[in-house]
């Protein structure tokens, strides 16, 4: 509920464990493999990894989004006795000063599926990319980046895209998503003008 420090929060569904008694949730006493201090029994999971997906979340921006009522995230439990759903937050506090935040994320689970799987597609620079480095003193400087067609080129139903999520932090000015078929512009998912 606090947007001055509350930057992001995701929701991730990862496996749990395996019903022949296999863990991909365990505690780590509360370190990670990597050495880094996690906290007591938290789940190992990045959301980046196999076994974890993105399934919604909110991020600074112009607008909310929910889903629409037709659709949903199956949570499959076949082959696991558990899973495990993981809320990634992130804070920006640049006021120097203690801030409190109570924000959430409201789930909502049903026995009965919805019509269409949802699922969400970031697209765009990686935060730790090299090439996101803006030149001092530059006015106007383009970055462009491409999702190619091999990642939906095998998908077997149409897509409907319900939202565009822009979000550029503090830096640009604008962005835009265009859709392109066969190397033809199409139109655009969004557009944005900070």
């Amino acid at each position: 509920d606090n947007t001055d420090v509350l930057h992001h929060m995701f929701v991730f569904i990862c496996d749990g464990a395996d019903n022949d008694g296999d863990s991909n949730a365990y505690d780590t006493g509360g370190v990670s493999t990597d050495g880094n201090r996690v906290g007591e029994g938290f789940y190992q999971c990045s959301g980046n990894e196999s076994g974890c997906r993105r399934v919604g979340g909110w991020a600074i921006g112009p607008h909310d989004s929910c889903a629409p009522p037709n659709v949903g995230t199956e949570l499959n439990f076949e082959g696991k006795s558990s899973i495990v759903v993981k809320i990634e937050a992130h804070y920006d506090n640049t006021s120097g000063q203690p801030q409190q935040d109570q924000s959430g994320i409201r789930l909502f689970m049903t026995p009965t599926l919805r019509p269409i799987e949802g699922m969400t597609l970031s697209l765009g620079m990686p935060t730790f990319n090299p090439d996101l480095t803006i030149p001092a003193q530059e006015p106007n400087y383009q970055l462009t980046n491409v999702c190619p067609s091999a990642v939906s080129e095998h998908l077997q139903h149409p897509v409907y895209v319900y939202a565009f999520t822009p979000h550029m932090h503090l830096f640009g000015k604008q962005l835009v998503t265009e859709h392109y078929r066969c190397g033809r512009k199409i139109g655009e998912i969004g557009r944005i003008d900070a």
